[in-house]
C-alpha cells in the first residue's frame, strides 16, 4: 500500500490566513514534540510514526512505510538559498540511512526525494 500526504504549513509557514500573509518560517524553533515517552526533534519522523500509530490501530502494524518524497524549496522565500537544498538532502539521506524513528528506532525509512 503506497500513500502520500502532504505536510501541515503551519510548519513551514508563518501565516497561511490571509494567504497573501504568508512567509516561509526560517526563522521558527527547532521543531520538538513530546509524547508520553517519545521525543521527536523533526517532523518527518513525527509524521512517519503518526501513520505507524495509526496502522497498528487499524490492525496493520506489520506494514511497511515508504516516504514518496521530501523536498526542499529551490525558488522565492527566504528559505530557498542555493546551499539550503544539498544540505538537507544530504542530512535527510544520512537520517534515514542510519536511523529509524523514535517509535521503530532499528527500522529505516525508504525515503525518495523530490527535487
Amino acid at each position: 500500500m503506497k500513500v502520500t500526504t502532504a505536510l501541515d504549513y503551519s510548519v513551514v509557514l508563518t501565516e497561511i490566513h490571509p494567504p497573501s500573509k504568508a512567509e516561509f518560517n526560517s526563522k521558527r524553533k527547532p521543531f520538538l514534540l513530546t509524547d508520553g515517552q517519545i521525543g521527536y526533534q523533526n517532523a518527518f519522523d513525527a509524521m512517519v510514526d503518526a501513520v505507524y500509530y495509526a496502522l497498528e490501530k487499524a490492525g496493520a502494524s506489520e506494514l511497511d512505510i515508504v516516504m514518496s518524497e521530501s523536498g526542499w524549496p529551490t525558488a522565492g522565500g527566504p528559505g530557498a538559498l542555493e546551499d539550503n537544498p544539498g544540505t538537507y538532502y544530504g542530512n535527510l539521506s544520512k537520517h534515514v540511512k542510519r536511523n529509524g524513528t523514535p517509535k521503530r528506532p532499528a527500522k529505516p525509512v525508504e525515503t525518495h526525494v523530490y527535487k
